[in-house]
């Protein structure tokens, strides 16, 4: 299994624009900086074999929560429902992940993806080789 945690505010995909014949796209840089961090916990060459994905996404507690209500979303009693499509913020990672985790996307077989509360911004990404017809 390989783990990676991702420090930062988990970023949500956007689609690159066209402008008269020229591309833009708006996530270049944060598309470099999470991919450095990627090839900085992972040096293996990027598997071949159909894999499951775990990502969970982090988001800072707002600090106007109570204390009260801080426990309880470290107790995952509540969710951040109002922050980022999970879509979009696992299309972003699977895209960061081709080419240095694993050869393509269309390898993922198996997606499980959660949001949730922390006292930090960062993302998690288990990656484990698929069996069987789980």
């Amino acid at each position: 299994m390989i783990i990676l945690d991702i420090l930062g505010k988990p970023i949500p995909f956007k689609s690159p624009r066209v402008y008269e014949h020229r591309t833009f796209n708006p996530l270049y840089r944060e598309k470099e900086q999470v991919q450095y961090d990627i090839s900085q916990q992972y040096s293996h060459p990027p598997t071949t074999c159909p894999v499951t994905v775990h990502i969970t996404f982090y988001f800072n507690m707002p600090k106007s929560f109570s204390k009260k209500k801080q426990i309880e979303c470290l107790e995952e009693l509540l969710f951040p429902v109002s922050k980022f499509d999970l879509d979009n913020l696992c299309k972003f990672y699977l895209d960061c992940l081709k080419g240095i985790v694993i050869e393509d996307d269309g390898l993922v077989v198996n997606l499980n993806a959660k949001k949730r509360y922390s006292s930090y911004d960062h993302t998690t990404i288990k990656i484990e080789k698929a069996y069987g017809n789980s």
